[in-house]
């Protein structure tokens, strides 16, 4: 079999990607769209329109008159002012306004205008405004010049004609309703929802597509029908070395194939496993591109199997000890020509250099940014017993599943997962 190096790659931004994907949603977007809109455009329409009216009056103190500016003594009159305003909007003022306007065929009282006034003072000393809605507008303008009567006629008593309060903008009947507006809400809702539905398209599926928070291996494992072991978070784990002897113990030979970029990684993880139950361990660098293993084990790149495959370096004289903490030897990957084609000799090459090393266990490790070719290059080298390794937080299931199929392609038996933690640089 010949392999050949892909060497297509797009590159997008994650935000030209998330607008694509937008973009294939775009009628699923407008239908719920236009279906807010109608829905609240239909529902406002029913709704009848409110007016609203309003007068301001102003209160005067003895020795002023309507005309004059407000009283010297200011704060006096702002007291008066607040007082009545509160005077005002008490049920007993309501209640003399609905006697006034109640009629047999629109009967009123005094809690039905309580709920139409808003009353308030305005900040120049003096002035109240009272403000009136209703669904007819006359009677919206007829209960603001009520109020304003009444408050008259309640100040003039109270404080025995030495205050006045004098009407300086009538109320006039509303041409237009205050709302409401259904054409323009319906359009603002309709926005909206166009907003919420093109992200809620986008983003759904990849949160229900994302791992398990809280039990990934459980979740992976249904997935994909192998065992896990889960490193991901300390303390999460189940017994590395228990995991090791029963699911990977007979094999002599294990391929793993990375995704993400995990600090403590697979090899990390299984390598000291290995060395804790005193195994001669062979750890070899299956990267067809530059890759961080060499500076993780402590080792140099070159010279490594491409010398020992191209006849140019024996085995015994690139064999590397790991200096990282690791009890294993390293068969880094060597200088890579990736654009030379990998025929069915050097496959057959490779696998008698890693089986004649004389290791228990050789871990041969592909990835975590190799493409696709050089995965299955690597697997379809070393198939027997695969064992899959990425961060939870960095994979969704669909990645997960693409993986597996990827290893099953290139005729690679998974055997395991092992997951690992993200990496923050």
């Amino acid at each position: 079999m010949t392999t050949m190096l892909s060497t297509d790659a797009t590159h997008e931004s994650e935000f030209a990607v998330h607008l694509a994907e937008m973009r294939r949603r775009w009628p699923l977007v407008a239908l719920s769209a236009l279906a807010v809109a109608a829905f609240v455009g239909g529902y406002r329409s029913g709704i009848d329109p409110t007016y609203e009216a309003s007068t301001t009056v102003r209160l005067t103190t003895a020795g002023a008159t309507a005309a004059d500016p407000p009283s010297a003594d200011a704060e006096s009159v702002e007291f008066l002012s607040e007082t009545y305003a509160e005077l005002a909007a008490t049920d007993a003022v309501a209640g003399t306004v609905a006697q006034r306007l109640t009629t047999p065929s629109d009967p009123l009282d005094g809690a039905d205008v309580a709920d139409r006034l808003d009353i308030s003072v305005k900040p120049t000393p003096g002035f109240i405004d009272i403000e009136a809605t209703d669904d007819d507008p006359d009677r919206a303008a007829a209960l603001a010049a009520t109020t304003a009567d009444v408050l008259a006629e309640l100040v003039a008593t109270d404080t025995s004609g030495t205050s006045t309060v004098t009407v300086v903008d009538q109320a006039e009947p509303p041409s237009d309703p205050t709302g409401p507006r259904p054409l323009t809400e319906a359009i603002l809702a309709g926005l909206v929802a166009a907003i919420i539905a093109a992200e809620a398209s986008v983003l759904l599926p990849r949160l229900r597509g994302r791992l398990s928070p809280v039990a990934p291996a459980q979740d992976v494992a249904r997935l994909l029908g192998v065992p896990v072991l889960d490193v991901s978070q300390p303390g999460r784990a189940s017994s590395p070395v228990g995991w090791f002897l029963e699911h990977l113990g007979p094999h002599p030979i294990i391929t793993i194939a990375e995704r993400g970029d995990g600090p403590d990684s697979a090899v990390a993880t299984l390598g000291h496993v290995a060395g804790a139950l005193r195994r001669r361990v062979l750890i070899v660098d299956g990267n067809r591109a530059p890759s961080r293993l060499p500076g993780i084990l402590g080792v140099s790149n070159q010279p490594g199997m491409a010398e020992v495959l191209d006849g140019t370096a024996e085995l015994r004289s690139v064999v590397q000890p790991a200096t990282s903490g690791l009890r294993a030897a390293v068969l880094a990957a060597g200088r890579v020509d990736t654009e030379r084609a990998v025929d069915d000799d050097r496959v057959a090459s490779a696998r008698r250099v890693v089986a004649t090393a004389g290791a228990d266990h050789a871990i041969v490790v592909s990835g975590p940014a190799t493409t696709a070719d050089d995965l299955a290059i690597v697997v379809h080298t070393f198939p027997d017993a695969v064992v899959a390794s990425f961060s939870p937080r960095e994979m969704t299931r669909r990645q997960v599943r693409r993986l597996a199929a990827e290893i099953e392609r290139a005729g690679g038996h998974l055997v395991g997962v092992v997951l690992t933690p993200s990496f923050d640089p």
